[in-house]
Formats: structure tokens, C-alpha cells, sequence
């Protein structure tokens, strides 16, 4: 009965000695993990145009409250003198080409937050810092 109970011990006192040794060795503190560790929010946003054949266009800003996703396209597209054509509607504006590149059936300019499909016109779509805002000339999916 004693062996039994000495048994049932062994591999919780194993532990505890293994324990004891692992925080000994990292001098009594503890290291955060890689995987758990949080992601650092930048205070910039970072803003890239796809033109679908290879051709890119990246930019870094410093983050600023109140800038949506269509400020930032507008304020690159006039720094790298892009052609920039724009139609308003009652639910925001619609991007209608980028350098002579047109919205249509086939290819559209889709911009995305974050890797995610934005739900509202571009300049609606309020940034927050470290945002990553990507315009894709693509074939829209219905």
C-alpha cells in the first residue's frame, strides 16, 4: 500500500524538481513566450496599391486621428502622381480607376484593412495605428 501511494507521488514530486529547476536556470524569472507575446501596435500605417501585373506602391505614414483609408490613397496617389478618378454617391466614394487602371466587371480597385474586405465606402473607414490598408486592382467576387 505505502509502494502504491510512493507511486502515485513520484510523478508530481518529478515535476515540482523539474519546475524548481527551469526557474532556477532562467536566474528567477520568467520569459515570455514568442507565441503568446502581443503584437506590437505601430503608430504608423502602411498603405500599398497592387496593380495586378507586379506593379506596387508602398508607403509608410505616421498615424493620425481622423484619417481614413481613401485619405491615405489620396494623399500616395499624389505623392507618386498617380492618376487618381473618384465618383461620389450617397454611401461614400467609389474608387473608379488608379493610373488609367478602370473599375469593371472583370477588374475592380478593392482595398482591404488588415487583410480583410472593408464593409464600407473608403472614406468611411476610419484608421487605427498600425493598420495595414491594401488596394487591389481584382476580380471582385459577387
Amino acid at each position: 500500500m505505502k509502494n502504491s501511494k510512493l507511486l502515485l507521488l513520484l510523478p508530481v514530486i518529478l515535476l515540482i524538481v523539474v519546475g524548481f529547476v527551469a526557474f532556477n536556470k532562467t536566474g528567477g524569472t520568467t520569459q515570455p513566450s514568442p507565441i503568446s507575446s502581443p503584437t506590437l501596435v505601430t503608430d504608423k500605417i502602411t498603405i500599398t496599391i497592387d496593380f495586378g501585373d507586379g506593379g506596387q506602391v508602398k508607403q509608410e505614414y505616421q498615424f493620425e486621428q481622423g484619417v481614413t483609408a481613401f485619405s491615405t490613397l489620396e494623399r500616395l496617389a499624389k505623392e507618386k502622381e498617380l492618376k487618381l478618378e473618384i465618383k461620389k454617391y450617397d454611401f461614400g466614394i467609389f474608387v473608379q480607376s488608379i493610373n488609367s487602371l478602370k473599375s469593371g466587371g472583370d477588374l475592380a480597385w478593392i482595398y482591404f484593412v488588415n487583410g480583410k474586405s472593408a464593409d464600407k465606402a473608403a472614406d468611411l473607414y476610419m484608421l487605427n495605428q498600425g493598420d495595414l490598408v491594401e488596394w487591389k486592382y481584382i476580380k471582385p467576387s459577387y
